[in-house]
């Protein structure tokens, strides 16, 4: 590379009066853009798990090329990687390091602008630390407020209400819902019932079917969705709750164990509102905190039903145990089952003398015409199939 005279520090004037990460990664691309007169322009930052994700961009070109292996490159070598079209910076400080993309730059003008992002680094590792210990104060504090609202609520329908009127308040929106998933395939996904906070009674108790394009959106790929007004309305999904008034929404999954769990779905019917890229850090957030609180619902509600189930079928076996009679024995039966299954009515069949038809010998809560009419047949439907597989169905 051909050696320049160090530049004018009248380059760093776009940055001059940057306070924020966003501030200084714009003018950072200002910068570089003034500097080489690249086509453009882009700065790549980190995710988690390491990978590289463009934080912002200015001008085109980046289509051209398929240069993520130059970029990583930069990043863990900490060294400018130059090709012929393209050039990939590390640019940043201590533990907060991004890289500078540039597509078609002048490579003369290269090694000047090296010299420059060690004083941009320090701005960007200054502005970064200080938003993230914001990020993370407002998290904590979020999660916090989360924990007191549910104030050890482990039914499920308290904890449910108690989500959906918490994620409304706190991201300022009207409406808000949640749903489980009951049913989940390949392309797609079924909610059970919607718990919902804010909406009139159209929408409550309904389930909610997922396309296969919002299922790989929220579930394969675990991303959010968000819809910002009627310009985004084209998905099914923001159809189908644009029909039920919605201007602007938010949906982000919901995991547990690193299974999908369900949905958390927030909304404004105000034309005039809008959601920003900052409300699905936030809804992020909210999904964590829920999603453990779902989790230890649920598992707080099975370990119950088992409790309650051993309970049932230590009273049967003793109330059984104390009577040799068929009558007796089917009655205890009857009755114990009503309360082990919270169930209103109950059914003993026996199969009758041709081997192939089951009518009902002794019920609990069913009316004379009822038990008259009804029979099944070995083998068909729900009823006629438990018997020859042996198990529940």
């Amino acid at each position: 590379m051909q050696t320049t005279p160090h530049p004018s520090l009248h380059f760093l004037t776009p940055l001059s009066s940057a306070q924020t990460f966003a501030e200084v990664a714009s003018g950072l691309l200002e910068l570089a853009l003034n500097l080489t007169s690249a086509h453009g322009a882009r700065l790549l930052m980190p995710e988690p798990g390491g990978d590289l994700v463009e934080y912002v961009t200015r001008g085109r070109g980046f289509s051209l090329f398929d240069a993520a292996e130059s970029a990583q490159g930069a990043f863990i070598l900490r060294e400018a990687q130059i090709g012929r079209d393209f050039a990939h910076l590390p640019v940043g400080q201590g533990d907060l390091w991004g890289v500078l993309e540039l597509i078609f730059p002048e490579h003369d003008s290269l090694e000047g602008l090296v010299h420059l992002l060690g004083l941009v680094g320090f701005a960007l590792e200054a502005t970064g630390r200080r938003e993230m210990g914001k990020r993370h104060l407002s998290r904590d504090r979020l999660l916090t407020e989360l924990a007191h609202a549910l104030g050890g609520k482990l039914e499920l329908g308290g904890v449910l209400s108690t989500l959906t009127a918490f994620t409304a308040a706190a991201l300022s929106l009207e409406r808000s819902f949640i749903g489980l998933f009951e049913k989940l395939e390949a392309e797609g996904a079924t909610t059970g019932e919607l718990h919902t906070y804010g909406f009139n009674e159209r929408l409550m108790g309904q389930p909610l079917k997922l396309s296969s394009e919002t299922h790989r959106k929220l579930i394969q790929r675990r991303e959010a969705l968000l819809v910002r007004g009627p310009r985004d309305h084209q998905g099914s999904l923001a159809r189908h709750m644009a029909g039920h008034g919605m201007h602007a929404c938010l949906v982000v999954p919901l995991f547990a164990g690193g299974k999908p769990l369900g949905l958390l779905y927030a909304d404004t019917t105000d034309v005039s509102a809008s959601l920003l890229e900052s409300d699905i850090e936030r809804a992020g957030w909210l999904a964590e905190g829920i999603s453990m609180a779902l989790e230890r619902t649920l598992m707080y509600a099975q370990e119950s039903r088992k409790r309650r189930a051993a309970e049932g079928l230590r009273e049967l076996s003793s109330a059984l145990s104390s009577s040799l009679h068929l009558g007796e024995i089917l009655e205890g039966l009857l009755e114990h089952s009503l309360s082990l299954f919270t169930a209103s009515a109950v059914a003993v069949f026996e199969l009758d003398g041709d081997g192939e038809t089951l009518r009902i010998r002794s019920s609990v809560g069913l009316e004379t015409e009822y038990i008259l009419r009804t029979q099944a047949k070995v083998g068909l439907g729900t009823l006629g199939k438990a018997l020859p597989e042996g198990r529940p169905v």
